[in-house]
C-alpha cells in the first residue's frame, strides 16, 4: 500500500520558500506535500499556497493548529526563528526546519535544543552544503585529519541573488536587498554591518568549516575589511588553522562558490552552484601526491539533498543532526561574527581619534 505524502507548512512565504523550497519539494511529491502557508501578509501567503494547492494563513496560531502538519519550516527573519522554532516544537511538529542561522544567540539556540530534545523532535537548520553530496562524500576524509589542516578557505562571488530567483520563480511580494538600509556612520555601525553579512552569507558553509579546523572554540579575526559595493574579506585562526572567510555580492560577476582546504598532505576543493540554482550537487577534488580524485557532480543539490534527509527522518529511514552540532556550529559562526565587528568597531573608532 502506497504511503501518503508526509504534509510540510512553511512560516514565511518569501523568496528562499518560492524559488528553492516549493521547486524542491516539486520534485518529491510522492514524499512530501505542502499543506498549510503562513505568512504575516495574507496576500502573498494566499498567492504562494495557491501554487502549490495548499491553505494559505496569516494567523499564527490558527497555522500551528493545523492538523497534518508534520514538517513545520521555518522561513521567517532571522530574530523570529527562535520564537517560531520553539512554537513549531510546542505543537507537535515531528521535524523542525529552521533556516540559518537557528537564533541570534547561543542561548536561544540551546532552549530551541533543549526542547526538541524533550519533545522528540527532529530538528534540521538549513545549512544546505551540509546535505550536498559534493560534501558529504569526502566529509570523513578531510575532518580526520583536521588537525592537520593548515588553511581553510571559504569564498562567495555571487550577483544579486534577484538574478536567479527570476530564474527559479515568479516571486510574489517584497525582495529585502542583501545591503544596508543606509551607509553606516558610527564605528559600532560599521562593526555590525559586517557582522549581519556574515551571519547572511557564510552562515551557509560555516558548520562545513567548524569541522575541518583544528580549534573551533580558538577563534582569533586578525583581519577584517568591508569590499566594496557589498561583500568582505576576513582573515583568522582557529587553533593552528589559519581561515579566510571571502564574500562579493552585488555586481554582474560569474558565480564562484567554493571551499578550499589545504593541509600537511591533501589539497581539496568544492565548487558549489548557487543557492537559487537547481541543477545538481557541487564538485569536490581531493588531490594526494599526485593523485586527484574527482566527486560529483550528482543530480541533488544540497536543498533536495537536506529535504530527502527529512523525508528518511519521517519514514524511519534516517537520522538528524546531532542537536548538540547544531548549537556549536551557531557558537562557531557567531564567535566569528563577534569577532569581526569588534575589529571593525576599533579600527573605525582608532581611524576616527
Amino acid at each position: 500500500m502506497t504511503r501518503p505524502p508526509h504534509g510540510v507548512g512553511f512560516i514565511g512565504a518569501g523568496a528562499v520558500t518560492q524559488a528553492i523550497h516549493l521547486p524542491t519539494l516539486a520534485r518529491l511529491r510522492d514524499r512530501l506535500a505542502i499543506r498549510r502557508v503562513f505568512d504575516v501578509d495574507h496576500g502573498v501567503a494566499r498567492s504562494v499556497a495557491d501554487r502549490v494547492g495548499a491553505a494559505p494563513s496569516s494567523d499564527l496560531e490558527e497555522f500551528l493548529a493545523s492538523a497534518g502538519l508534520d514538517v513545520i519550516a521555518i522561513c521567517s527573519p532571522d530574530r523570529l526563528h527562535a520564537e517560531h522554532a520553539l512554537a513549531a516544537i510546542t505543537a507537535g511538529a515531528k521535524v523542525v526546519l529552521c533556516e540559518k542561522p537557528l537564533a541570534t544567540t547561543v542561548e536561544d539556540a540551546q532552549r530551541i535544543a533543549e526542547a526538541a530534545r524533550e519533545a522528540g523532535t527532529a530538528l534540521i537548520v538549513g545549512a544546505m552544503h551540509t546535505f550536498d553530496e559534493s560534501w558529504t562524500t569526502v566529509r570523513e576524509e578531510l575532518t580526520a585529519g583536521s588537525s592537520s589542516q593548515r588553511f581553510v578557505r571559504s569564498s562567495i562571488v555571487l550577483p544579486p541573488n534577484e538574478r536567479f530567483e527570476d530564474f527559479a520563480t515568479e516571486v510574489e511580494g517584497h525582495r529585502v536587498s542583501p545591503g544596508p538600509a543606509h551607509a553606516p556612520q558610527s564605528a559600532a555601525e560599521h562593526g555590525e554591518l559586517l557582522r549581519r553579512m556574515i551571519l547572511g552569507l557564510s552562515i551557509h558553509d560555516l558548520p562545513l568549516v567548524r569541522q575541518l579546523v583544528e580549534d573551533a572554540e580558538a577563534v582569533t579575526v586578525l583581519d577584517a575589511r568591508a569590499l566594496q559595493p557589498f561583500g568582505y574579506q576576513v582573515l583568522a585562526t582557529a587553533g593552528r588553522t589559519r581561515l579566510e572567510v571571502h564574500a562579493s555580492m552585488g555586481q554582474p560577476w560569474r558565480p564562484d562558490w567554493r571551499l578550499e582546504v589545504l593541509g600537511e598532505d591533501v589539497q581539496a576543493s568544492i565548487v558549489f552552484t548557487p543557492s537559487y540554482v537547481h541543477a545538481g550537487s557541487g564538485v569536490s577534488r581531493v588531490t594526494r601526491g599526485e593523485t586527484t580524485a574527482v566527486h560529483g557532480p550528482f543530480p541533488a543539490n544540497g536543498y533536495e539533498a537536506e529535504w530527502r534527509s527529512i523525508a528518511k527522518v519521517l519514514e524511519g529511514t534516517g537520522t538528524a543532526p546531532r542537536l548538540e552540532d547544531l548549537v556549536d556550529d551557531l557558537r562557531f559562526a557567531l564567535t566569528l561574527a563577534d569577532g569581526v565587528r569588534d575589529l571593525i568597531t576599533q579600527q573605525h573608532e582608532e581611524s576616527a581619534a
